[in-house]
């Protein structure tokens, strides 16, 4: 089973991508996958997560941190690197089994080998080794140590700034703009030169003979607040460590697919960039871009309750309790951002940081050719968001059994979400509640009246409020309200025959398909939605809308209404979200059509490998990786070719697999035991419990 991603050429227009692709993280730190001789214009990053500040008025955003492993090699004055020159050989590689990143390049006066680590066994570490052989005698010079020059999207992000040489080891002090304290410290063992202070780089300089080898080991720490020591431990037994710990993650949420080694590939790599986001010690959530940049301000959106949720339910449910325990850290901020704007009960942010404040901006979007803002809504109108968290806490206790964590403030989430529908909605002279102003998951529609998907889910939010929270525990005031709740007659989207109108006014627009729309791009940056989007006045849409909804509740529409609106909506779906075909293909499985689900499946599991996705929302760069998408196609392969159900940590399984696949073999975790169930293409399957 291939479990490596291995690239054997060097291409500069790749940088960002590679960057991407071969990302390290472990839920605290993240580490761009670049090379030792990049800078900020190449997108180094080291990322911290759940770390935010802003600049002057600039976008609050997530914080990247000074490169403790920036290497540069000279040769009788001449920069040898992949900026400077051609390698002869060249080669990356990503272990996804051990969490390990290498490089190999090969100029006329020099190799250079490394290898990289973001710590598994220590979350505030990372480690790499460099290797330098001379090809030539001469004389040599380099050039390591912390970069201060970072790339920030919206800095400078620290105000003061130090950096400082005790005995080989640099420490940096930082001060944000918010005043959060932020310490890194580097050790560089195998070399020894003048310490630059401004630039906080060593300089060392000798001469090799051809064949002559020299080594630096970097070990490196992060810490909040308070500078503590090192390890002492040597970079063996850290890199060792490491390993271990990364396997052991590893081995609760394996997948082995018999049949397509391209897939089997794609999800274990998808598995990989889910698995290297969960943080089990902090409470704290997962960004829409991971740990791969600062994109989208760093921010945790709807794409982690309802996709990467499922999947650590299965991998590591500890990690997934504590998503829903950050949702009810931050509901004080859900709660103020509904005061805000007028409404009672708790209203989350569309985009949440680390207090839960909406960190979403009306200056989302840029005109890719003026450079003017395109005023979008998603902060204050994309409602949907409050219940798509109160589902992710039913199916959560569903699929578990964890009913404690109502205790622990989940039932007040709840209440306060259901709060929230009965405030924003609004009741006609029949008594029959609607909600109008909003924007569904297809963002290129906004301000709509009645739009299906949010009214399905609010809808389901007074079902889970009723299956969920007891009215005896609540106040008499609270208990009106709770009654009122569960009273609510919501609108019934409109049909034309068993088509589900994604919005009031929707069969109205312009009909047209996504193709025959796509000849009206004037910029290929250009965005499709707002006020003049080329989309906004036709029933072309930017992701699954009524399709997530048939996706997330089948139990609510029977099979000639899944089949009716899954053809109607197909060709009208742009998928202009990494969102978008996870959900086409659960729906598609459930139809019978197989081809399209695996294709759809397909799209999503090799997302970051083909790196085909959307780079700018208008003028905004919004690249990086895409773990929704990522979890996304474990959720087709699992909850849906294998048809996995889960209550209260039993499983049972419906397979329709794809008729070239023979078997899919996956792990998951239950109580802190792992099992192992290996489901065979004619429906049958067993299962076993996994020594440890």
């Amino acid at each position: 089973m291939k479990r490596h991603l291995t690239q054997k050429t060097y291409n500069p227009e790749q940088i960002i991508l590679d960057g991407n692709r071969f990302l390290l993280a472990n839920g605290h730190l993240g580490y761009r996958g670049t090379l030792e001789e990049y800078g900020k214009d190449q997108l180094v990053g080291l990322l911290i997560a759940g770390v935010y500040d802003q600049y002057k008025d600039e976008w609050r955003e997530n914080l990247a941190l000074p490169n403790p492993f920036f290497f540069k090699a000279y040769y009788e004055g001449e920069e040898v690197s992949v900026l400077t020159a051609k390698p002869l050989v060249h080669q990356v590689d990503l272990d996804i089994e051990k969490a390990l990143f290498t490089r190999h390049s090969e100029f006329g006066p020099l190799t250079i080998d490394s290898e990289r680590l973001v710590s598994h066994s220590d979350d505030s570490l990372l480690i790499s080794k460099i290797t330098v052989k001379a090809n030539k005698a001469g004389k040599f010079k380099f050039a390591y140590g912390l970069d201060l020059d970072i790339y920030e999207i919206h800095g400078p992000h620290f105000k003061q700034k130090s950096c400082k040489n005790v005995k080989n080891k640099l420490i940096f002090d930082g001060i944000t703009n918010e005043n959060k304290t932020i310490f890194v410290q580097a050790s560089y063992q195998g070399l020894s030169g003048e310490f630059n202070e401004k630039e906080g780089l060593f300089f060392s300089s000798m001469v090799l003979q051809e064949g002559e080898e020299i080594s630096l080991e970097i070990v490196a720490k992060v810490d909040e607040e308070k500078l503590r020591k090192l390890p002492k431990d040597d970079y063996a037994k850290l890199k060792g460590d490491s390993i271990l710990t990364f396997n052991k993650k590893l081995e609760g949420c394996k997948v082995e697919i018999e049949g397509d080694e391209e897939l089997d590939f794609e999800i274990a790599y998808s598995i990989y960039h889910c698995l290297i986001l969960g943080d089990e010690k902090r409470i704290r959530s997962i960004a829409a871009r991971g740990l791969s940049g600062q994109t989208y301000k760093g921010a945790i959106f709807w794409d982690t309750e309802i996709f990467l949720l499922p999947f650590f339910v299965l991998a590591n449910p500890k990690i997934a309790r504590n998503l829903i325990l950050y949702r009810i850290a931050t509901l004080n901020g859900a709660k103020e951002k509904a005061r805000s704007l007028g409404y009672d009960g708790a209203y989350y942010a569309w985009e949440s940081q680390d207090s839960g404040l909406e960190a979403c901006r009306s200056d989302n979007v840029t005109d890719p050719i003026t450079g003017e803002t395109v005023v979008t809504y998603f902060g204050t109108k994309q409602i949907h968001i409050s219940a798509d968290i109160v589902y992710a806490i039913d199916r959560y206790i569903e699929a578990t059994g964890d009913e404690k964590i109502l205790d622990e403030g989940a039932d007040e989430v709840i209440f306060e979400v259901a709060k929230f529908f009965l405030s924003y909605s609004r009741e006609d002279e029949n008594g029959i509640s609607h909600i109008d102003d909003v924007i569904g998951p297809d963002e290129y529609h906004e301000r709509v009246n009645d739009e299906a998907f949010t009214l399905a889910m609010a809808r389901r939010v007074m079902k889970i409020l009723a299956k969920r929270v007891c009215p005896s525990c609540l106040s008499k005031e609270q208990e009106k309200l709770y009654y009122r709740c569960l009273n609510i007659k919501w609108a019934e989207p409109k049909k034309q025959g068993n088509v589900i109108s994604e919005f009031d006014g929707y069969f109205d627009l312009e009909d047209i398909d996504v193709a025959s729309l796509k000849k009206r791009v004037v910029n290929p940056k250009d965005y499709w939605g707002g006020k003049n989007g080329i989309a906004t006045h036709t029933q072309v849409i930017k992701q699954a809308d009524v399709v997530s909804l048939l996706a997330l509740c089948p139990e609510d529409y029977e099979t000639p209404v899944q089949l009716d609106n899954y053809e109607y909506y197909y060709p009208r779906t742009e998928h202009g979200s990494s969102l978008s075909a996870s959900m086409h293909s659960l729906v598609a499985i459930k139809l019978g059509k197989l081809d399209e689900a695996y294709k759809f499946l397909r799209s999503s599991s090799s997302i970051d490998l083909r790196g085909a996705e959307k780079l700018f929302a208008g003028g905004i760069y919004i690249g990086g990786t895409h773990p929704a998408a990522n979890a996304g196609a474990y959720l087709d392969l699992i909850y849906g070719f294998l048809g996995l159900r889960q209550n209260k940590g039993k499983i049972s399984l419906d397979i329709h697999l794809p008729s070239h696949i023979k078997s899919v073999t996956f792990r998951y975790r239950n109580n802190k035991q792992i099992y192992e169930i290996k489901a065979l293409a004619d429906g049958r399957y067993e299962s076993k419990e996994v020594k440890q």
